[in-house]
């Protein structure tokens, strides 16, 4: 399971075309402390499984389809997430992965939501509180999560539009702003025997990305 973590996966179903063209191996490097890890990607199959918000992507769901599972996060829709998750379970059951938001949403939502984790000295908020359904997925399963933070997407792509411009510029909050930094940090994969309580699980996650967070500071 790998939390926290956003790239356009939506470009997929183009990359397995352009595959299909070129099948050259993509080679990633990772480094992380004194380490480097080299990952070959000879199958762009093996990009884990988003998960997406069934409501955001309502228009355009067709294209995602088979490379997320969709949540519907609305009142009254218990059963559709349950699915979801039950789903998400049966694909970490067959060794695959998958990238979640514990959090449920975007951070900037986290002071009208009330379930912000915050820095006691600076009140900079840390993470949204993870929702329980990551702790079940692990607690079914003994999946491995890699506890991963991003730093700086708020400035890249804003989350709302600058007042100040008028109602015609206010597109501009979808250019992407290459000029500013993003940062990802990866932590230390964690690991749960099949059974671990979820609120074992939810805490360890939360201790992760607070350790996260201090190493920027």
């Amino acid at each position: 399971i790998l939390p926290m973590l956003y790239f356009p996966w939506w470009f997929r179903e183009l990359l397995e075309r352009i595959r299909n063209l070129l099948t050259w191996p993509l080679k990633l490097k990772i480094t992380k402390r004194d380490s480097t890890i080299d990952i070959f990607t000879h199958n762009f199959k093996d990009i884990p499984v988003s998960t997406a918000d069934k409501h955001n992507l309502r228009h355009f769901w067709w294209i995602l389809e088979g490379w997320n599972i969709f949540i519907n996060r609305q009142e009254g829709e218990i059963g559709v997430r349950g699915s979801a998750l039950r789903q998400a379970v049966e694909i970490l059951k067959n060794n695959g992965r998958i990238i979640i938001f514990p959090g449920g949403g975007r951070d900037f939502k986290a002071e009208k939501k009330g379930d912000g984790i915050y820095d006691i000295k600076t009140r900079q908020l840390i993470l949204r509180r993870p929702k329980t359904g990551m702790g079940w997925m692990v607690k079914r399963t003994g999946a491995t999560i890699v506890p991963i933070r991003l730093e700086g997407t708020d400035k890249a792509l804003p989350n709302e539009a600058n007042e100040i411009l008028p109602r015609f510029l206010r597109f501009e909050r979808y250019i992407l702003r290459i000029w500013h930094p993003t940062i990802i940090r990866i932590g230390e994969p964690l690991r749960f025997p099949v059974g671990t309580k979820e609120e074992v699980v939810l805490e360890k996650f939360i201790q992760a990305q607070i350790e996260l967070y201090q190493e920027g500071r």
